[in-house]
């Protein structure tokens, strides 16, 4: 199966992992510098302008490439870790909430609606809430194992679940633009506000039920 409809962030992440590897700039780095660039993107977000969108969308597609480098920049030095897993794990679920919250401001502002910080909150938490329902099936599956690596080993042949989570996840940032490009990031707000309870939780129980089923034959 593919890993992505639009290989946007693999092909740039290509040109920019050799830089990393030339500069000697470390795996965690590059995840701290995704979380810097998604700080940025929100912080233009909440302007509400549509260049303050713009340029959020922007920080938080530059967010996800820097995401999309630091695993290879860390198995390219050899340096791969429990603690670097975790740092990308928590930045990962902050960069997200960071956006929906900012968006949900920014979208408040821009149309005077004060809904939309409510939606963008309210989607701010349901990633939070994904994240940690997420790592507590993966202790109650792997044990100590998962506070060592909160990401398990990915299967060669992964089933529909983990398929169309792992093609959401590599393709949201493209999503993005293009709700931005047609003016409807407002779409984008209400996917995260339903995303995490209709798909992310259930297919998070899902494959650790698979997991543990797998365990026990």
């Amino acid at each position: 199966m593919r890993s992505s409809w639009f290989p946007v962030n693999a092909v740039l992440a290509r040109v920019l992992i050799p830089l990393f590897l030339r500069w000697k700039i470390s795996a965690n780095q590059v995840t701290v510098l995704s979380l810097l660039a998604g700080i940025a993107g929100g912080l233009c977000l909440v302007r509400g302008t549509t260049a303050g969108m713009f340029c959020g969308v922007a920080g938080f597609l530059l967010a996800n490439l820097l995401d999309e480098c630091d695993g290879s920049v860390a198995r390219a030095t050899g340096t791969s870790s429990g603690f670097g897993s975790w740092l990308d794990t928590l930045i990962g679920c902050k960069v997200h909430a960071i956006f929906f919250f900012c968006l949900g401001i920014g979208l408040s502002r821009a149309t005077g609606q004060q809904g939309w910080f409510l939606v963008g909150g309210l989607a701010a938490l349901g990633v939070i809430a994904s994240t940690v329902i997420y790592v507590l099936t993966q202790r109650v599956v792997r044990g100590r194992e998962a506070w060592i690596h909160p990401d398990p080993p990915r299967s060669s042949s992964p089933g529909w679940f983990e398929f169309i989570k792992g093609m959401l996840r590599t393709d949201f940032s493209v999503i993005v633009l293009a709700a931005a490009i047609a003016g409807r990031l407002h779409w984008i707000l209400w996917g995260g506000l339903v995303g995490p309870f209709l798909f992310w939780i259930p297919a998070d129980l899902w494959m650790a039920l698979q997991m543990k089923r797998s365990d026990s034959l």
